[in-house]
């Protein structure tokens, strides 16, 4: 079954490895051969996040995140070495196995996610905050099915970005004009996540999966990964990866809106149950970075003695100690997704004061260009996003509107 979803990008790499090989041959046109390495980045990104627990694409990952990061004249110095990593990615996508998962992948994942906690442990107190801050008390809520189709769905999500201002929609459909070849949708039983989106920027080509449950949830999920395309159609930079913080602010905001959206022109209660079974699981998120960060800093401080890391996730599986599931540890889904959280209701906050000033708000977000996550955050506060200002107002709404629902017949 997993393989069905590679059917979608053999062809992309095939097409993207036989240039880097031309361009790196010819030695010309280095914005060209940059442009081909981002996208072979980027389609390494979906493979880790399909599968977080097969570490050796991660070195990978490294090596070409390096090659992107020099100077883009030396490039042509390490051209064997990209081609070799290349080639290995090639081999990874054709012949994953999803039942490769060991011990020491996952040791070496723990490794790999104590590196994401400590680069964004800057964000600590932010999500302390929004622990002590919040009184959201509520539970997850079943939503209903509805009978939608394809058409119905893309017919929704259009008109709801029109809804938003002649400019997004403007980006939004340069991608949404070609959604007979580029949109569809995955069955239920062959999901490993609600959707993705693949982006090509060499290739010129957007690629949106959504997986269809039969609930609201298919048109949000529609929403947030056109959201997605929209970015990138406005500033394809927007997805680099040092974006790590912002990945998801746009998309969780268009979400909430979405959710808004629909509530209004069907008065389904269903909406406001997604709403708050969104915020009971990123509040979740934000709780399991904590966790983490707290499970490291505690083993740095004790320094351990164990002769390798397999016997320190034997202690911690033995005693209990280990904070969630073990093979739940904390991927970049979650970073990506609490951080951007917090600014997504802020941005939820100003839409509801003052639309125009919201939606300007999200296309300066998107417009940024910084170097490093550190200098994203700054330059978020500069906009007049402060993290977790309104978030008592954002719960406090909810839980009314969740009340008030139950009085409605």
């Amino acid at each position: 079954m997993k393989t069905n979803k590679y059917n979608w990008n053999q062809d992309n790499l095939a097409e993207l490895l036989n240039n880097l090989l031309f361009f790196l041959k010819i030695e010309k046109k280095p914005s060209e051969l940059l442009k081909i390495i981002l996208d072979i980045n980027n389609l390494l990104g979906w493979f880790i996040e399909e599968n977080p627990y097969y570490i050796d694409k991660f070195k990978i990952y490294e090596k070409i995140n390096d090659a992107i990061n020099v100077n883009i004249n030396h490039l042509k110095n390490g051209k064997k070495e990209i081609l070799a990593n290349c080639n290995e990615l090639c081999y990874l996508l054709l012949n994953f196995n999803p039942n490769n998962t060991t011990k020491d992948n996952l040791c070496q994942k723990y490794e790999y996610e104590k590196i994401l906690v400590q680069e964004n442990s800057f964000l600590i107190p932010t999500y302390k905050d929004y622990q002590e801050t919040t009184e959201f008390i509520s539970y997850p809520r079943k939503i209903k099915n509805i009978s939608l189709s394809k058409d119905d769905l893309l017919d929704l999500t259009h008109d709801f970005y029109k809804s938003l201002n002649s400019y997004f929609f403007h980006y939004f459909y340069k991608t949404f004009k070609d959604r007979y070849h580029n949109f569809r949708f995955n069955n239920e039983e062959n999901n490993e996540h609600d959707g993705y989106t693949l982006i090509y920027e060499y290739l010129n080509k957007i690629y949106i999966n959504v997986t269809r449950y039969g609930n609201i949830g298919d048109f949000v999920t529609t929403v947030h990964e056109y959201a997605h395309a929209t970015s990138y159609q406005i500033n394809s930079e927007h997805t680099l990866y040092n974006k790590i913080l912002l990945n998801e602010a746009d998309s969780i905001f268009l979400e909430l809106l979405a959710t808004d959206y629909y509530y209004k022109i069907t008065n389904d209660n269903s909406a406001l149950y997604l709403k708050n079974n969104s915020h009971l699981m990123y509040s979740e998120y934000i709780n399991d970075i904590i966790s983490f960060y707290e499970l490291v800093q505690m083993e740095n401080k004790l320094q351990r003695n164990f002769k390798n890391k397999k016997e320190i996730i034997k202690n911690w599986q033995e005693i209990n100690y280990f904070p969630f599931n073990l093979y739940n540890i904390l991927n970049n889904h979650q970073y990506e997704y609490a951080f951007s959280y917090i600014l997504a209701l802020e941005l939820y906050n100003l839409f509801q004061e003052d639309k125009d000033k919201a939606l300007d708000t999200l296309k300066k977000l998107i417009e940024l260009k910084c170097h490093n996550s550190k200098e994203y955050y700054v330059n978020v506060k500069k906009l007049g996003l402060i993290p977790n200002l309104n978030l008592l107002t954002y719960e406090r709404e909810l839980q009314r509107e969740l009340k008030q629902s139950h009085t409605i017949k």
